[in-house]
């Protein structure tokens, strides 16, 4: 066996000595934090420096990179920076929350090049603890309540889903899903359905999202990597690729009564977040249930042929709905700095006049939430439904599509809020924002670069998807 098998390892352990070194200058004082928190901008950029200098990656059977999934981890490695910019290093918190968005981005990795269940598992679990100890280090007041709840909850699909790797196994016998020959097509169903429910949970797609609004009420700008930027993108592409992957290898018979599951969880799914988003009065638990409709809409891809062209759509899509989901919730936070405790539409009334700029951008990512043209989210969403209407789930997709109409409704209660006249009482304004919202130019660069890409996916979707 060669050493060149071997050639991920170089910029895996750069990366890793680059984690330690930043670990180890973190607890001292003065300018610990300060060097801890370049150190880790130097790792990622490092990294993504060097695992670029070869077109593909290899180790045996248990992991690959080709040139499309490089370019993805790039792309991860570019928002990770992003995290790295918004949290700063004020507080040793700070700190702390980028440390773990980079051993997410480690997982991730991993994750991504994944060809066999072994190291699929390891990475996924690296990034759900790195996402629970995220949701703890939370400034709200039931964080550790929330993060307790969603480490059970996650724990219990973790148990499921090695259940279905061992019925893979045992339908297969072995645990690679890139190469395989299924032996027992009985056992292999079950195994594809309980890695789907996992997926479902994982997404949090209906019934398994009751995790979401507690978390998504936690979400602040330390831990936005875990449910955005990295989560919904990694576990998302990853788990959806995957189990396309593996009903293709289903039997006729009962990869038919797989996709109608599928597509009856996926359409609830639409329906549920968009019915009871218009009921919520928090704006972090209407993102919560607009990402559960999102979800739905994701899942329909599983009953598409897929082909190369729609893994780029579905990546595409990914990317474009957490940076508009991260967009919004970073502009929540901003004007919501008295802390969660008050994220009610009296917060946001009358903010577009004492702060245009800032309101400017956050109606920019709610519209691309809602699928309004000349934003990505209208891309976004044109692509994938003309597919599912090209493959002929004619009467689902319209159905979803029904489901969007009705989830306008919380995205435009959200829009005239920001406008109202700012007439409210004297006690209301200064328990909302506490006077005049005061951004720093570093933040506002970062909402208006994410500002610009949100538009460009609109605008010009080709130079994403060539």
């Amino acid at each position: 066996m060669t050493l060149e098998k071997y050639t991920f390892l170089q910029p895996i352990l750069v990366y890793l000595g680059l984690l330690c070194f930043s670990i180890l200058s973190l607890p001292f004082k003065n300018r610990g934090k300060d060097f801890a928190h370049f150190v880790l901008i130097i790792a990622v950029l490092l990294f993504s420096f060097l695992l670029n200098q070869e077109p593909s990656y290899k180790m045996t059977e248990f992991f690959i990179l080709n040139d499309y999934k490089i370019k993805f981890i790039s792309v991860l490695s570019f928002f990770t920076i992003i995290i790295f910019l918004l949290n700063g290093r004020a507080e040793k918190k700070d700190v702390q929350n980028s440390l773990l968005a980079a051993f997410m981005l480690l997982g991730s990795i991993f994750l991504v090049g994944a060809t066999e269940f072994t190291t699929f598992f390891v990475a996924l679990e690296v990034i759900s603890l790195m996402n629970y100890a995220q949701v703890t280090l939370s400034n709200s007041e039931n964080a550790k309540e929330s993060a307790i709840k969603y480490f059970i909850q996650g724990s219990i699909f973790s148990a499921f889903m090695l259940l279905g790797i061992s019925f893979f196994m045992g339908s297969t016998g072995g645990f690679n899903f890139s190469e395989f020959k299924v032996l027992n097509q009985g056992l292999y169903i079950v195994s594809v359905a309980i890695l789907f429910l996992v997926a479902c949970f994982k997404m949090g797609a209906f019934p398994f999202h009751a995790w979401m609004p507690d978390v998504y009420s936690n979400v602040d700008r330390g831990n936005l990597a875990s449910n955005f930027l990295i989560t919904k993108l990694v576990v998302g592409y990853s788990f959806l690729s995957v189990i396309i992957r593996l009903i293709n290898f289903a039997d006729p018979k009962l990869q038919e009564f797989l996709v109608y599951g599928i597509l009856v969880i996926s359409v609830l799914s639409a329906f549920y977040g968009n019915m009871i988003g218009l009921a919520q009065n928090q704006f972090k638990r209407i993102i919560a249930y607009s990402s559960l409709a999102h979800a739905g809409y994701m899942l329909m891809t599983l009953c598409l042929t897929m082909e190369e062209g729609y893994e780029k759509q579905l990546m595409f899509y990914l990317v474009f709905y957490s940076i508009s989901a991260t967009g919004t919730i970073l502009l929540i936070n901003k004007i919501l700095q008295k802390g969660p405790n008050i994220d009610f539409y009296d917060s946001l009334k009358g903010f577009f006049y004492r702060d245009g700029f800032s309101s400017s951008l956050l109606c920019l990512f709610v519209l691309s939430l809602a699928g309004m043209p000349l934003t990505s989210g209208f891309t976004t969403k044109y692509l994938l439904f003309t597919n599912y209407f090209r493959e002929g789930f004619n009467l689902e997709a319209t159905a979803v599509l029904i489901s969007t109409v009705i989830g306008l409704g919380f995205y435009i209660k959200f829009l005239i809020v920001l406008f109202m006249e700012e007439n409210i009482s004297e006690n209301s304004a200064t328990n909302s924002t506490g006077g005049l919202l005061l951004v720093d130019l570093k933040d506002k660069l970062i909402h208006l670069l994410l500002a610009l890409l949100v538009l460009l996916g609109g605008i010009a979707p080709s130079l994403f998807l060539r």
